[in-house]
């Protein structure tokens, strides 16, 4: 009985795999909306670049003070 319900369990997991789990293929996309999904991290760490650069000139910015006006 063991025997047969593990066979009937191994045979549902075959099954369910072999047909992905019921859903259906997913559909292509157009090529350009696949170029623009390529092209968004690039743009994105363009922004952190910058983000990363003002960062910078702000601590330098900051530095430059402290050595003019030192704190008390």
């Amino acid at each position: 009985m063991i025997k047969t319900l593990s066979s009937m369990a191994l045979a549902g997991l075959a099954a369910v795999t072999i047909t992905g789990c019921g859903g259906s293929t997913p559909e292509a996309k157009p090529e350009t909306t696949v170029n623009a999904e390529v092209k968004k991290p690039a743009s994105t760490n363009g922004k952190n670049d910058e983000v990363l650069w003002q960062q910078f000139q702000s601590k330098q910015a900051m530095d430059n003070l402290a050595k003019e006006f030192p704190p008390e």
